[in-house]
């Protein structure tokens, strides 16, 4: 069948074929590029687990910074109710640093820079050693009657170098996941307003295409209408 067979309704028929075509490519092509980057997308998912874990490595999940704060506390005061209110505190914060440690090394994901050799190797194991100190020598020492706080301010002394480390390791993962964080975010960025362009240059060359076509197989039907114009 040649166009020039085709009745009204059918060219009519055929150019919103082409424009629906057209439609569903746009919205095709959006779907595709933007979805990596909206709200629940998977960079989207990324980012939050990330600063969600940030936020962890600072006090008072991953760090032993706030156990060795209550702990010494518990060594150098000379009351018994704040000791024991200091000593409370700190087995809560050991707690909260096992469980925080058992669920992130599970859950974390490594995109690269080293996070979980920072955080799970350098972090973890001077950590542990930190952590065993605390349990075995120093926190036994405080819970005695009476309270040998001489050989405990000795015990949580000969910690500090774990604890340095420790910390050191920790800072790094921070920095890490900052980074991390900073360039997902810029990824996603950009990645969106390449996909806000693509769509974009997509809608202007389906309207194009679709007006073509339109002026190609209605031509005859307007050549015919500006004929009965003429006559008139």
């Amino acid at each position: 069948m040649h166009v020039a067979d085709l009745t009204f309704r059918q060219r009519l028929l055929a150019v919103g074929a082409v424009a629906l075509l057209g439609f569903a490519g746009v919205i095709w092509t959006g779907h595709r590029t933007l979805a990596d980057v909206r709200i629940g997308g998977e960079r989207y998912a990324g980012i939050a687990n990330d600063k969600e874990l940030l936020t962890e490595i600072a006090p008072p999940r991953l760090f032993l910074g706030p156990a060795m704060f209550y702990v010494l506390e518990a060594t150098i005061t000379m009351s018994a109710e704040m000791r024991a209110i200091a000593l409370e505190r700190a087995e809560k914060s050991l707690a909260d640093y096992r469980e925080k440690q058992s669920y992130w090394q599970l859950n974390t994901v490594e995109r690269g820079l080293g996070l979980r050799d920072k955080l799970f190797r350098d972090a973890k194991v001077a950590g542990d050693e930190c952590l065993s100190g605390l349990t075995s020598n120093v926190l036994p020492l405080l819970k005695t009657t009476p309270v040998d706080q001489g050989r405990a301010i000795v015990a949580l002394d000969a910690l500090i170098p774990a604890f340095r480390a420790h910390r050191l390791a920790v800072e790094e993962a921070q920095s890490i996941l900052n980074r991390r964080v900073n360039i997902q975010e810029k990824g996603a960025i950009d990645e969106a307003a390449s996909g806000e362009r693509t769509v974009l240059w997509i809608s202007i060359g389906t309207a194009l295409l679709a007006l073509a076509v339109a002026t190609w197989l209605l031509r005859p039907v307007l050549l015919s209408l500006i004929a009965v114009r003429d006559r008139m």
